[in-house]
């Protein structure tokens, strides 16, 4: 036994269809097991009528080192109470893939399977679809060009606000700060999901508790939270027209509030104006 770091190469043999020496190696909790099954060998004088790790022997126990290895005996054992038969190869090729995807490097797979990257992505390599998964998740992340905004609602151009066309004049303006500015913005986006309509109908909520207590001026008769209102009654029509589950979802934030359930973003706010309302 040769220590290789935390594996024991067991013996290297000349593979033809490798063209080249391989090294077989054995993970020092097996060295124990294969020890003693190798004693066993000994001792029995197996080994002295076939030198391979598992000999084969006849009926009268005449060698057989030119014949082929046979499990038809065992497969048919499996076959006869319903168990599933793995052979060799595929246990190995569950070996490469695992390895590879716990490493996520096709070189040290490839050393260590005594492969070359070419035959290992030929012969072994299989699709994966939890990998899969991730690699699509993580192409979408970095492709993605949208970035939280200050208010509800997604941005695809942080820090470059562009107001909407014909924005009206008290309408908030958009600069990257203020949550009611996201929604008169160009680069602002909506989100199809059941959370932003509560929040979009939170904040909705929020505007029409604070102009309640606005007490207009000889100058100025309309607030600006009215308008803020106005879009998200339109934003949320639109989303409840897009689909029935879109509906739904707009129903149910639309229940929450009545029942007094506020998303956590404008919780604080709206209990607070309630009190001073």
């Amino acid at each position: 036994w040769q220590s290789d770091g935390e594996d024991f190469e067991a013996f290297r043999v000349y593979k033809g269809r490798r063209e080249g020496e391989a090294i077989f190696r054995c993970y020092k909790a097996y060295r124990k097991h294969l020890q003693k099954y190798i004693d066993w060998l000994n001792e029995t004088e197996l080994s002295q009528n076939d030198e391979r790790l598992f000999p084969m022997m006849s009926r009268g126990m005449i060698p057989a080192k030119i014949s082929r290895a046979n499990i038809s005996t065992l497969k048919n054992l499996l076959k006869k109470h319903d168990l599933p038969f793995i052979n060799t190869s595929q246990l190995r090729n569950t070996r490469i893939n695992w390895l590879l995807r716990k490493t996520s490097d096709l070189n040290l797979t490839a050393e260590q399977m005594g492969h070359t990257k070419e035959v290992l992505l030929r012969d072994y390599l299989r699709p994966h679809h939890q990998r899969a998964s991730s690699e699509i998740i993580e192409f979408h992340n970095l492709i993605d060009p949208t970035t939280l905004a200050p208010g509800p609602g997604l941005c695809v151009d942080s820090h470059q606000p562009e107001p909407i066309v014909e924005l009206a004049e008290n309408a908030p303006k958009p600069d990257c700060i203020s949550p009611e500015g996201c929604l008169f913005c160009e680069k602002h986006r909506d989100v199809m999901s059941s959370e932003y309509c509560w929040k979009l109908a939170s904040h909705l909520q929020l505007k029409r508790l604070e102009t309640n207590l606005y007490k207009p001026s000889e100058h100025n008769h309309i607030h600006p939270g009215n308008l803020v209102i106005d879009r998200i009654k339109l934003k949320l029509k639109a989303i409840s027209d897009g689909s029935e589950i879109r509906n739904t979802w707009v129903e149910d934030a639309q229940s929450s509030i009545r029942s007094g359930r506020y998303h956590p973003t404008w919780d604080g706010y709206i209990r607070l104006l309630e009190v001073m309302v």
